[in-house]
C-alpha cells in the first residue's frame, strides 16, 4: 500500500478476488477523482458546472496492491513498480483490478489532510 493512502478497503473481498483471477499481482482501482471543476459546453456556451466530479467512466489505482510471491521476478532493483513491474504485467495480462467503491483518498498536501478530515468527521456524523 502506497503510504499517502487511505483506503476503507475490505481487505478478505479484496483477497478473494486475487486468489480467484489467477493474476500475479492486483491492484484496487476506484472512480477517477476530479481535482477540478468541469465547464459543461454547448458548443461556445457554458452552460453548467460540476464541482470536483466523480468519473465513474475512468479509473485509477488507489495505491492499494495485492503480490502474489511470484512478482518478485519482475519487481526492479530500484524503482517504481507502478512504472515498471505494473506495464510488463499488464502486457502479459497478469495484473488484475479489484474495483472498490468506498472510501479513498490520497494526502499528499496539508490541504489533502484537512480535506479528508473534514470528509471523515462529515461520515462520522452522518453515521450516528
Amino acid at each position: 500500500m502506497n503510504g499517502d493512502e487511505l483506503v476503507d478497503i475490505n481487505v478478505s473481498d479484496f483477497t478473494l478476488c486475487h486468489r480467484s483471477n489467477g493474476g500475479i499481482a492486483t491492484i484496487a482501482i476506484g472512480p477517477l477523482r476530479s481535482p477540478y471543476g468541469i465547464v459543461e459546453l454547448d458548443g461556445k456556451d457554458v452552460v453548467g458546472f460540476q464541482e470536483k466530479p466523480i468519473i465513474r467512466s475512468q479509473f485509477v489505482s488507489i495505491g492499494t496492491y495485492i503480490f502474489s510471491r511470484e512478482v518478485s521476478d519482475y519487481l526492479p532493483e530500484n524503482g517504481n513498480v507502478e512504472r515498471t513491474t505494473f506495464p510488463k504485467l499488464a502486457s502479459m495480462r497478469k495484473l488484475k483490478a479489484y474495483v472498490h467503491n468506498g472510501f479513498w483518498a490520497t494526502v499528499n498536501t496539508i490541504k489533502d489532510l484537512e480535506d479528508v478530515e473534514n470528509q471523515l468527521k462529515h461520515r462520522a456524523d452522518s453515521m450516528a
